[in-house]
Parts: C-alpha cells; structure tokens; sequence
C-alpha cells in the first residue's frame, strides 16, 4: 500500500509558488483596472519582465497572455 504522505519535490514547489506570486500580480493589476484606478506602461512592463525571467515556472504562455490582455487594456 502507498503513502499517503507524499511530499512535492522541490522543483514542482518552486514552480507553482512562481505561478501563484506572479499570478497575484496579475490580479492586482487587474483589480486596479476594475476598480477605475490608474493602471501604468511601467507596471505592466515590470510584470512582463518578471515573468520572462523567472524560472522555473509553470503555465508561463497562459500566465504571458494574461499580461498581454492587461496591455491591451492600456491603449
């Protein structure tokens, strides 16, 4: 009988806790436009510059259209 105890390698934990911190960027920057506030070039251009550097990290093409969207969402 397996464990039920199994832990996450550290890789995948690595990965997933880049997703979640720039995936909460996301949302904030995302909030900001719903809520009407100003929404900055340099804000998104930060987030897009993390998010191409950062390694490892998973969904990164999903996580690449989202800012994309917010982007889009400036002009």
């Amino acid at each position: 009988m397996e464990s039920k105890n199994q832990k996450m390698s550290e890789n995948y934990r690595l990965m997933f806790n880049n997703f979640v911190k720039i995936y909460n960027r996301i949302l904030t920057q995302k909030k900001r436009l719903i809520c009407n506030k100003p929404l900055t070039q340099s804000n998104i251009q930060a987030l897009q510059n993390d998010l191409t550097d950062l390694k490892p990290l998973i969904e990164r093409t999903w996580l690449e259209e989202k800012v994309r969207e917010l982007m889009a969402a400036l002009e």
